[in-house]
């Protein structure tokens, strides 16, 4: 095993590299390759820096590439990299298996998918991918029957260099927003969200400015509404029991990452707590009354309803954040919703509902507050976030502030 095989960080990897001229395509007498390793442990950074320093996409020592550890650990942000960089979405290890064989998650198959994996390549033995993938869920993703989720979504190449000219660093940015729900229309805006990095002269005078960075318009064609925190604000919010940032965090609409997204999202789950439940309650409430306060009553403000108060039960039973609506009603099986959608997609004229269906719809709203409020009283959640998870947003947001701006721009070099 060489050196290089046991750098376990990004300056470790640029001294071994750029001074000591190691091989970053080497492979160990174990199998390991500083791209696989980075892949295993989602790093975007490494990989993106391996990536620019020459390291194969597709190297392999038996057959096994850096896509197949990122599937089968299905770090998500690592599978986009690769896949963005060529990685071949049909490679086969010495057992016959490709990526696709391996994958989890929803949205890993659709990333494979659409970069082009075969469903009917088979393993050694002869079994495919539907053998082997035995949730329901997932073999719906695999035969198309969930291409409305959003991770079958393809990122507009706009929305990366809109993202790269925001004024500070972000840790992530994802789109919200009827995107993201699941009923998007065709002019619909683009929500994007982020969580910036405001530098250290920012955050130590008297006045902390620009915690929040909202920008709306017009940008390459596309209709924009941005909103970014700093991450202080940001897990401030997190800490609030705050819906809307779990959404933003957890979208699976990633238009930028970085290693740090991916360890918040794993300690942000610290902060899912029973209480969570009022904020849904009231963005319910709240989208109830501007149903009823337009003079014309359409299905576009009542999807919104319907969306807040599914992704609020399913929070409170399952602990998991999902926003679309239409995931939402694989499992609820509401038999209107499909309707209102394709009502609100057809345009304003099509979209106004009748007194008739203004009284079902508030049944069905009181009915569903109803189910919340169970799920609430039902749900195992804790009552506020730990004081672990407290410390850990606290390592995350030191660790940020003095060392992310360097390593960005380390990276950039």
């Amino acid at each position: 095993m060489q050196p290089i095989h046991e750098a376990l960080s990004l300056p470790a990897l640029q001294l071994l590299v750029e001074e000591g001229g190691a091989d970053v395509n080497a492979i160990s007498g174990c199998g390991e390759w500083p791209l696989k390793s980075a892949a295993e442990a989602n790093d975007t950074t490494q990989i993106t820096w391996l990536l620019r320093r020459g390291a194969e996409v597709d190297r392999t020592a038996t057959g096994e590439t850096a896509l197949h550890a990122a599937v089968r650990r299905d770090s998500r942000e690592s599978v986009k990299l690769l896949l963005d960089a060529g990685a071949n979405p049909n490679a086969q290890d010495v057992d016959g298996w490709t990526p696709l064989l391996e994958a989890i998650s929803r949205e890993t198959i659709g990333m494979l998918l659409e970069s082009g994996a075969q469903t009917a390549i088979t393993d050694q033995e002869g079994w495919g991918a539907e053998y082997w993938i035995r949730d329901p869920i997932l073999l719906a993703a695999l035969k198309g029957k969930c291409a409305h989720h959003p991770c079958f979504m393809t990122i507009d190449s706009r929305l990366h260099r809109i993202v790269a000219a925001q004024p500070f660093p972000l840790l992530f940015a994802t789109i919200s927003g009827a995107h993201l729900y699941g009923f998007p229309s065709p002019d619909s805006d683009f929500d994007l969200r982020g969580l910036h990095v405001l530098p250290l002269e920012k955050v130590i005078g008297l006045e902390v400015r620009d915690e929040t960075v909202e920008d709306s318009r017009v940008i390459e064609g596309l209709e924009m509404d941005i909103v970014s925190h700093d991450v202080r604000k940001f897990f401030s919010l997190l800490l609030k029991k705050n819906g809307y940032v779990l959404e933003q965090l957890y979208s699976p609409l990633i238009v930028h990452t970085t290693p740090e997204h991916a360890e918040l999202k794993t300690v942000a789950r610290g902060c899912i707590t029973r209480h969570h439940s009022h904020h849904y309650f009231g963005f319910a409430a709240t989208q109830w009354k501007l149903f009823l306060k337009g003079s014309v009553r359409r299905a576009k403000p009542l999807l919104y309803v319907y969306r807040v108060l599914l992704t609020g039960i399913h929070l409170m039973r399952t602990g998991e954040v999902e926003a679309n609506l239409l995931s939402l009603n694989e499992e609820f099986r509401l038999p209107y919703i499909t309707d209102l959608v394709s009502r609100k997609l057809a345009g304003a004229e099509k979209s106004v509902l009748n007194d008739a269906d203004i009284a079902f719809h508030e049944s069905e709203y009181q009915r569903l507050r109803e189910e919340l409020q169970a799920a609430h009283d039902a749900c195992k959640l804790s009552e506020l976030p730990s004081e672990t998870t407290r410390a850990a947003l606290n390592d995350l947001l030191v660790g940020a502030r003095l060392h992310r701006p360097r390593e960005l721009a380390q990276v950039a070099g």
